[in-house]
């Protein structure tokens, strides 16, 4: 099981513990072998291909994304899997299924973070956080900016009760928000960014939804 992913598109870095090689990831580069992650990011921008890195402990995992961060613009953002009964919220932004998330504001705990952005992108007012869910991590061009972005977005298992009619907050380019089935998410499935279908997968795989 990886430690964690960063998508660019839909190629990404994925870095796994030393226990978790097998002879099916034969592209695995280990951390002590890393001669520059700088110019790993490179490399792994300019060649769009999958890169594994091995790490023995949490501590070299998390030194290497301290030091992959430097390498791009940093963001931090926090969101929220919205739930009511069987129904997950998914809202549709710019042509493609999303999850309701925004930027961590100064003097902002990641928290109200991603309860102020759900109701604020979905109009939804009634929620409490039942649990945390982990990050995301993408790479985009943000843009004219030389610098690619990475950003980190911090994820809530929200709960809505009662269940509220949502409404889009189209001046972020969101056009339809919906209750969906959460056994019966196909069509959200088909059309999401890969870190959000990563991000789903854990979740139902660790019974948190």
């Amino acid at each position: 099981m990886q430690i964690y992913k960063l998508f660019y598109n839909y190629n990404f870095i994925e870095v796994i513990k030393k226990s978790d090689v097998t002879s099916l990831k034969s592209n695995f580069l280990y951390y002590n072998h890393i001669k520059s992650v700088p110019d790993l990011a490179e490399q792994f921008i300019s060649s769009r291909q999958n890169i594994i890195i091995v790490c023995d402990t949490i501590t070299q995992a998390e030194a290497f994304l301290d030091d992959i961060k430097q390498c791009f613009l940093f963001q931090k953002a926090a969101g929220g899997i919205v739930c009511s009964k069987d129904n997950i919220l998914a809202m549709e932004r710019l042509g493609k299924w999303d999850l309701p998330k925004g930027h961590v504001e100064q003097n902002e705990t990641d928290m109200q973070t991603a309860i102020r952005e759900v109701q604020e992108e979905t109009g939804l007012q009634n929620l409490k956080i039942l649990q945390d869910a982990g990050y995301t991590y993408h790479i985009f061009r943000q843009g004219d900016c030389p610098k690619l972005v990475l950003k980190q977005t911090h994820w809530y298992i929200m709960q809505n009760i009662p269940e509220e009619t949502p409404s889009p907050q189209t001046e972020e380019h969101i056009t339809l928000v919906k209750w969906m089935n959460k056994y019966n998410m196909q069509e959200f499935c088909k059309n999401t960014y890969p870190s959000i279908s990563l991000l789903l997968e854990t979740c139902f795989n660790k019974h948190y939804l």
